[in-house]
């Protein structure tokens, strides 16, 4: 890990500590640094706000789950992956989407998932040798990135449920049935009936 890496874990580390006990709005720039024990133009170096701050936070911590060595169909193992790592980092994450202006960790959210599962369903078109075209790999990964951000974003507002796997299961089926194999094999309709 470079120099610059470990400073921005360092302010990460510096900002969920604070955010255990504040919410993310009352926390300053300036409460971070001394927290991190950085200066101001150091902080400002690599973020361009807390916000930015926040949205790298689950950008790169996400990015651990999207990118495992795990088979591109194994939807079970990624959504656990993410259920585990969304109650680990619970209450960071809902006070930090009680912010809801621009460069909000909601839309954030979105535009990571987005991009990882079109890296996860094209790798899944290779080794499934599906046929899809990259707009229809586009499409997937947009109504599934947009599922997934909804039911994120509302479960972490209104608090997890104890027992989840109930709903991961679900997910997890509708994913890894054969809705995507079944997207693409369907019959055309003929003309006359």
């Amino acid at each position: 890990m470079g120099a610059a890496e470990k400073t921005r874990q360092v302010l990460a580390r510096a900002l969920k500590e604070l955010m255990k006990t504040n919410p993310l709005e009352k926390i300053s720039v300036g409460d971070i640094t001394r927290q991190a024990g950085v200066g101001r133009n150091t902080f400002y170096y690599h973020f361009k706000d807390k916000y930015d701050l926040v949205n790298w936070i689950f950008e790169t911590e996400s990015a651990r789950l999207m990118d495992a060595a795990v088979p591109a169909d194994d939807w079970g193992c990624f959504l656990r992956q993410l259920d585990g790592y969304v109650r680990q980092n619970f209450s960071f994450y809902r006070n930090a989407l009680e912010y809801s202006g621009q460069n909000s960790l909601q839309d954030y959210i979105f535009d990571v998932l987005e991009k990882r599962l079109v890296q996860r369903i094209g790798r899944m078109n290779e080794e499934m040798g599906l046929r899809m075209r990259q707009d229809e790999v586009a499409f997937t990964a947009d109504f599934f990135a947009s599922a997934l951000q909804g039911l994120l974003v509302r479960s972490i507002r209104q608090g997890l449920e104890p027992d989840s796997s109930r709903y991961m299961e679900c997910v997890r089926r509708i994913c890894s049935g054969h809705m995507i194999e079944n997207y693409l094999h369907v019959p055309p309709r003929s003309g006359g009936k």
